[in-house]
């Protein structure tokens, strides 16, 4: 650690000892909680999404996608658990909430309650690719 903190003094990099963490388990960053154990997303953001009321008009449908792209890589078959809501949420297509979306919008609620834990990468380890596509779009983690 005074190695780091030399290199660092040496260039001018200053740390704010407020939010400096040293000899931590785990570590919030950027939404997501990263441990030893791998990468889960910060339950604060997955809070925001299930206590989200339904959305009312094309501005809030675009926030909670937003949300949700943010936690893709956590949800399995995103794209086509979000297709109805993505559906209209086209320019050319009347806002209408229906039963489809509803449907869907608990569908995630329900699955970012259960979200995996992704492992942080290794080479030694065996390597899998999961791909999720369908007619609806695609993804890959």
């Amino acid at each position: 650690m005074s190695k780091v903190l030399e290199r660092a003094r040496s260039v001018n990099i200053k740390f704010n000892p407020d939010k400096l963490q040293y000899r931590v388990s785990e570590v919030k960053y950027v939404g997501q909680i990263i441990s030893k154990s791998g990468i889960k997303p910060d339950p604060d953001h997955i809070k925001a999404i299930v206590e989200m009321p339904t959305p009312k008009s094309k501005t809030e449908v675009r926030r909670l996608l937003s949300m949700i792209n943010f936690l893709s890589k956590f949800i399995p078959n995103v794209s086509k658990v979000t297709a109805p809501s993505r559906e209209i949420n086209h320019e050319n297509v009347e806002f209408n909430w229906g039963k489809e979306q509803e449907m869907s919008f608990e569908n995630i609620k329900e699955l970012l309650t259960r979200t995996p834990i992704l492992k942080v990468f290794s080479a030694n380890d065996e390597i899998v690719v999961q791909c999720d596509s369908s007619k609806d779009g695609w993804d890959l983690v």
